[in-house]
């Protein structure tokens, strides 16, 4: 129901607005320590095993805010998942705690839509805490 892909495996995931141009880029299951790399189109096509050092000059260069999500699907190429959000809103609480200031986050959906391999905790999930 929710192909999320490998829960081992980081993601990216383009939300979009009602006309479907990309609002904002997500990202989740990031290492804690990332290498950053240039976003180089045709080694992010031909390499998937580099993608992941990419993710953050993608995100930061927003270069793909405003644009449709098939502009985004031809630069990127076809998703190996796509997600139905029904829930126009989260509540997400992040905090910290521990000796090392771990950061964990709890996730209200109003529709109850979450991932199969959330931890849930009655209506809530829990999770480490990564950017987004």
């Amino acid at each position: 129901m929710y192909p999320y892909g490998d829960p081992g495996h980081a993601i990216l995931v383009p939300a979009t607005d009602a006309k479907g141009h990309v609002t904002e880029l997500r990202t989740d299951r990031l290492p804690i320590e990332l290498q950053d790399q240039t976003f180089d189109e045709t080694r992010w096509k031909s390499d998937p095993a580099a993608r992941l050092a990419m993710i953050q000059d993608l995100h930061r260069s927003r270069s793909l805010i405003g644009r449709t999500l098939a502009e985004a699907e031809k630069l990127l190429g076809p998703p190996t998942g796509r997600v139905p959000k029904s829930d126009r809103w989260e509540l997400r609480i992040v905090y910290t705690w521990g000796l090392f200031g771990d950061r964990s986050a709890l996730l209200w959906r109003p529709g109850g839509r979450y991932e199969p391999t959330d931890r849930r905790i009655g209506r809530w999930s829990w999770g480490r805490y990564r950017r987004w």
